[in-house]
């Protein structure tokens, strides 16, 4: 069955209004009205309609993707969510391929200036901004000045927000707040985080969450320990250490990580250190790769379900296309703790 905003609002108890402001713009609509709305959206598989776009054409757009180097695991989920737009399409006209590709740039190596004879050289139609950070604010007004239809994703800042800039985002900053609700009322209340690069914008927001979080909760006024480092195990397992050097290994409790990787490189110093998890310490990851559930202990972790996510992308940046830029695209999509062994 097809659904509309109107059979979301029928669900949810609210005004079509309060959805519409729900799908476009987090900071409207808080509580538990918003959470609310995002259940009826989850409970009847709602989707936006791409009503601007021309799916009889769409197989024929070149969609650039601007990422970072530690970005690349995410390359192959990208691919997809463009394939699964374009291929069917391309099947169903009996062609060989799609037409259109996928085209990947190194964003450290992209020059805001040159943009345009990229653009042009390569016949680019879209532009999805993947895992931005504070030095790509000139990439990304460029971007906009020349009028090239993008999508900023993993990692949005009050620069996008504040310029008018369209993007598609998990809620990350409730995907963390849930964490220390969690833990709080489970009486963890001692929590460190161990974080990626605190300049990706993605990394600001979980940050941000961790932080206010701890303080509307009521558990302190600031963190017991705070720890940046990429997203990797390396993070993981320096973050414990240093909790050890500092004498807090025995008051901490619960430990957020900022990827499921980072939380591998804690609970491996952890059981190195013959400390109990989750009686002692009790860990937290993000993403719930598929390696969470067939760990030993298995992690709880935050679930971002990254092809549907790149599909919905890709569907966003192709109604910008269509319209012309005409539509202002502000989309949170709710992320969902998994709870296991490890807490």
């Amino acid at each position: 069955m097809k659904y509309k905003l109107e059979d979301i609002a029928n669900y949810a108890r609210v005004s079509v209004s309060t959805v519409w402001r729900v799908i476009n713009n987090k900071d409207i609509v808080k509580g538990e009205t918003r959470n609310r709305v995002l259940d009826a959206i989850e409970a009847l598989d709602y989707r936006m309609d791409n009503i601007f776009t021309n799916p009889q054409t769409m197989y024929k757009y070149n969609i650039a993707i601007f990422l970072r180097e530690n970005d690349y695991k995410k390359v192959f989920e990208l691919k997809y969510g463009i394939e699964r737009m374009t291929e069917p399409i391309a099947f169903k006209k009996k062609i060989e391929s799609s037409g259109g590709k996928a085209l990947f740039f190194e964003m450290d190596d992209l020059s805001a200036s040159d943009l345009d004879k990229l653009i042009d050289r390569k016949n680019i139609h879209g532009v999805i901004v993947f895992g931005a950070e504070d030095s790509d604010h000139e990439l990304v007004i460029r971007l906009k000045n020349i009028g090239v239809s993008f999508i900023v994703t993993n990692g949005i800042s009050d620069f996008v927000k504040n310029n008018g800039i369209s993007f598609v985002e998990y809620d990350d900053f409730n995907g963390i707040a849930d964490i220390v609700k969690y833990f709080k009322e489970n009486e963890r209340t001692n929590l460190v985080m161990f974080n990626g690069p605190d300049k990706m914008w993605v990394c600001q927001e979980r940050k941000n969450a961790f932080y206010y979080s701890i303080k509307k909760l009521k558990i302190a006024d600031n963190p017991l320990f705070y720890y940046s480092g990429e997203f990797d195990f390396k993070t993981g397992q320096e973050g414990v250490l240093k909790l050890k050097e500092l004498g807090l290994i025995k008051k901490v409790n619960g430990i957020i990580c900022g990827s499921d990787v980072i939380a591998i490189g804690v609970i491996n110093e952890l059981l190195r250190m013959k400390i109990d998890i989750p009686d002692e310490i009790a860990v937290f990851g993000y993403d719930d790769t598929p390696i969470c559930e067939y760990f030993n202990p298995s992690i709880s972790s935050v679930k971002r379900d990254l092809k549907h996510y790149s599909t919905y992308i890709v569907e966003r940046l192709y109604d910008l296309i269509f319209t012309k830029n005409k539509l202002q695209i502000h989309i949170y999509i709710k992320t969902y703790p998994v709870y296991r062994k490890s807490t």
